[in-house]
């Protein structure tokens, strides 16, 4: 259809402020969509809403966000960085094949982390994990880090406010063995 042709080729989208839920696929496969502006101050944006926008490389007031459901950004090749200071959770697969992401920061309301969220994401290079350490097991549960973050191979910090030694039991791959981490650095947050 003609009026689908004609969204497909925008480069810039700037959502208004009473736009507070992002639909599933509303924006899928959009393949020129560069950047995209949120100005609410709480946005959920649900499964696949923007699946395969492979040119998708700035979010603008991507704190903003506060869920990312299902695939909601995966395929995205060309996001380099995301920040979500107000993320509370993060379902299966959110930024899966996201081959340029190389910075995330997760807030310190997330309350819950899904299955592979950074799957195939093997340029991510650091990730801030603000999060309270006491919420660490209600948030990982039963899945390891070693699950979330096993794709990510060129992983070189992650920065968070747990000790080492508070992380250490979420640290075994899938057969229970110590992992080695790949990353050189784990920094505490004061």
């Amino acid at each position: 259809n003609t009026k689908h042709t004609v969204l497909n080729e925008l480069k810039y989208i700037e959502l208004g402020s009473s736009i507070r839920y992002i639909s599933s696929t509303t924006f899928s496969n959009y393949s020129k969509l560069e950047q995209i502006k949120f100005n609410a101050n709480e946005v959920h944006v649900s499964s696949w809403s923007f699946l395969s926008c492979k040119n998708l490389k700035n979010i603008i007031n991507s704190e903003y966000i506060t869920n990312v459901d299902e695939k909601a950004f995966a395929g995205c090749s060309s996001l380099t960085s995301i920040k979500l200071s107000n993320i509370k959770k993060i379902y299966d697969e959110a930024f899966k094949d996201c081959g340029s992401l190389k910075e995330i920061e997760l807030g310190e309301n997330l309350n819950y982390v899904g299955d592979n969220i950074f799957g195939e994401c093997k340029s991510l290079e650091t990730i801030y994990f603000n999060a309270d350490p006491s919420c660490l097991k209600r948030i990982v549960g039963e899945v390891s880090l070693y699950s979330l973050l096993k794709d990510c191979t060129s992983l070189k910090e992650l920065h968070h406010k747990c000790k080492r030694a508070d992380l250490l039991p979420y640290l075994n791959d899938e057969n229970g063995k110590p992992w080695r981490i790949p990353f050189k650095t784990i920094r505490i947050k004061e």
